[in-house]
């Protein structure tokens, strides 16, 4: 099985900032969503001939464009030095988060493990095509949402909180889903970023997906269309964080993992000031041991 890495940060890559930001002149303010939303639509079709189907649902705007490329090709991949000798850590086997009467419950199967590494002369990547919609939808995005302005007795403009942006292959039945905070998404687009790309790259949940209901379907019908809630998002991004540390870090782990679960977890709550949550349960599936932490216990766990 090959892993393939969410690059997020592609739309800050292939693009100068000004032009991911929107044109050069100023353009005319936006009171409310649904004018972003006509703004969106009208960029899709007019400058790209996109087909893009978008459907608010509560605090989310939901994103859906059909394609007939690949989302994956296969590469060669770039001739590697001598393998290395083989290194003992901790491995990530198994990971669930979810958010659970008033707790967030990480269970996971976590425990040192030889890993040998071995190339096998190619590697799996986004295709040129995909990665060139993405980022149209994106900065269409920002140029759209980021124009709407508060009105007067308005205390906050009527911004989404998430975006749902999904891209499916529809000949072949795969798609990628993309969920942000949409003031994530706002500060790692501004000038300069306020979020960098590696701390953007955390928070954006992004996911590969295959099923058969996808074949064919030009309107988004198998998506379940829903409000995301904030319990729901960190409990996604704790597993997307967990994930990253454990299998894409640059940095090992600690030895003690369930120090760096719950610096993880508080370090998510704390970026959100969210702290609508009683207790954290963590279940060493490897071990079979449980561990309960209240809410203010969390704060001894910050790096």
């Amino acid at each position: 099985m090959f892993i393939v890495r969410i690059l997020i940060f592609i739309v800050f890559s292939f693009l100068p900032l000004s032009q991911l930001i929107g044109c050069s002149k100023s353009p005319a303010p936006l009171k409310t969503s649904l004018e972003a939303e006509a703004k969106f639509l009208k960029i899709c079709k007019e400058e790209f001939n996109y087909y893009v189907v978008t459907k608010p649902v509560g605090n989310t705007i939901w994103i859906y464009l059909p394609i007939r490329e690949n989302i994956l090709e296969y590469k060669a991949s770039p001739k590697s030095a001598s393998p290395s000798q083989p290194s003992a850590k901790p491995t990530l086997r198994y990971l669930e988060s979810r958010f659970e009467n008033n707790a967030f419950v990480v269970e996971y199967d976590i425990a040192p493990a030889t890993t040998y590494q071995k190339s096998y002369g190619y590697t799996t990547a986004y295709s040129r095509e995909f990665q060139k919609k993405q980022i149209n939808i994106l900065t269409t995005l920002s140029r759209s949402y980021f124009d709407i302005q508060e009105s007067p007795g308005q205390t906050m403009p009527e911004i989404p909180e998430f975006f749902v942006l999904v891209v499916a292959d529809i000949v072949r039945g795969t798609e990628v889903k993309g969920l942000a905070c949409f003031q994530d998404f706002k500060q790692a687009m501004s000038v300069p970023p306020a979020i960098p790309q590696e701390e953007y790259a955390k928070r954006y949940i992004s996911e590969f997906i295959g099923s058969q209901a996808i074949i064919n379907d030009s309107q988004g019908e198998h998506l379940e269309y829903k409000k995301i809630i904030w319990p729901e998002f960190l409990a996604k991004q704790i597993q997307n964080r967990i994930n990253q540390k454990y299998q894409q870090s640059d940095f090992s782990p600690s030895v003690d993992t369930v120090e760096e679960i719950l610096n993880i977890i508080s370090t998510t709550t704390q970026i959100y000031n969210f702290t609508d949550f009683k207790t954290v349960k963590l279940h060493d599936l490897q071990n079979d041991k449980t561990f309960l932490f209240g809410r203010e216990q969390l704060k001894t766990f910050v790096k």
